[in-house]
């Protein structure tokens, strides 16, 4: 990226087991291979309300088909989305007794991937031998409303699920809010931070233009970006009598950790806030399911706030779809000059950060010192 000013100084499976995975790249398997270190951390494949037993859940992960299900406990697996056998997706068979069969000859793959039933040899009823065939797995945990996946080929144990702040907290109502961004991961988490697209792509919705001066700081580590703005007083959204009633000074913060989480909170006072915090699950270069777990409190009664729980996803759902289509209409714009040259102003600070951080890990490496600190940041809205 370029600025008009300075603004800061392979797959790996067992040989003697066969996987299918290997044997019929994908159109996008590149992009599996370039993701590099963006792969070994945790990404959501699904809710766990989009999960149901005896179902299997087709997803795309950096370009990598994978299919999700449940084993008989109710704990989820996932495997490539092929079958060691002819290549047929997994994702279009059905679960049999905790396990998955491929839809064309029956074969059956257990939670760890392994065949344990091949119709056409074992006959009617699995027979418990142990088969040399096997395709590749990924951890999984189901934690805070989420199915979790690890894609990396390290440990995940050195790799915590991210946790969603407020998720189990009685004070706050929760839900999922999804949809398919436009862009790769980096360009879709900075528009979850960006105050200044606001009033152009949200309007009324969110906030206008005011030509104020907004004032912040802006740290950066070798794994985070973080904003922390100044308190002031703002009608943010349509229902400022709900979410301020009070008039209290407005704290809002927004995070970015890496490589693919953002969390924004805005605070009024202990009786009111709202929390979006969002998992960027790349579907392939240039789309990525969001998913945003949304919590809020007000000062009303929790009952009252659960009956609200419609009205604010109804909202969120409108400022949800004006991101998604902007950062279509992003993706138009580079597909018609590819050799975009970015030139970024003060208000960019964190997405150039951003920008920044997410190259580090992708290509396993340090982020510059002279990036790392905190710094100013003002701009006008």
């Amino acid at each position: 990226m370029r600025t008009d000013i300075p603004l800061f100084p392979a797959d790996a499976s067992s040989s003697d087991m066969p996987c299918g995975d290997a044997s019929l790249p994908s159109p996008d398997a590149s992009y599996w291979e370039q993701a590099g270190g963006l792969r070994d951390h945790w990404y959501i494949a699904c809710t766990s309300a989009q999960l149901k037993r005896g179902q299997v859940r087709a997803v795309k992960l950096f370009g990598r088909g994978i299919a999700v299900f449940r084993q008989a406990d109710g704990s989820a697996a996932a495997l490539i989305d092929q079958c060691v056998h002819r290549g047929v997706r997994l994702s279009a068979g059905k679960v049999n007794d905790g396990c998955l069969s491929c839809p064309f000859h029956g074969w059956r793959y257990d939670g760890q991937g392994r065949v344990v039933y091949i119709p056409s040899a074992d006959g009617l009823q699995p027979t418990g031998r142990e088969r040399p065939f096997r395709q590749r797995s990924f951890p999984v945990r189901e934690q805070d409303g989420a199915i979790w996946v690890f894609l990396g080929d390290g440990d995940p144990a050195q790799q915590a699920v991210f946790r969603m702040p407020f998720h189990d907290h009685p004070d706050f109502v929760t839900y999922y809010m999804t949809g398919v961004y436009h862009g790769d991961l980096s360009s879709i988490a900075q528009i979850n931070i960006d105050v200044s697209h606001t009033v152009f792509v949200h309007g009324k919705l969110f906030r206008t233009m005011s030509g104020e001066r907004l004032e912040a700081s802006v740290e950066v580590t070798p794994r985070s970006v973080e904003v922390v703005y100044t308190p002031r007083r703002e009608r943010l959204g349509l229902l400022p009598w709900l979410t301020n009633p009070r008039g209290e000074l407005m704290q809002h913060s927004d995070r970015y950790f890496a490589p693919n989480i953002t969390r924004v909170d805005y605070h009024w006072g202990d009786s009111a806030s709202f929390v979006f915090t969002s998992v960027i699950s790349p579907i392939d270069e240039h789309r990525a399911v969001l998913y945003t777990c949304i919590s809020y409190k007000f000062p009303l009664p929790h009952r009252l706030l659960s009956w609200l729980r419609p009205l604010m996803h109804g909202y969120t759902r409108l400022v949800n779809r004006q991101d998604i289509a902007i950062t279509r209409e992003r993706l138009a714009g580079l597909a018609n000059a590819p050799m975009l040259q970015q030139h970024s102003v003060r208000a960019d600070m964190a997405l150039v950060a951003i920008d920044k951080v997410v190259a580090a890990v992708q290509e396993r490496r340090d982020v510059p010192a002279t990036l790392l600190g905190v710094r100013p940041m003002e701009f006008e809205i």
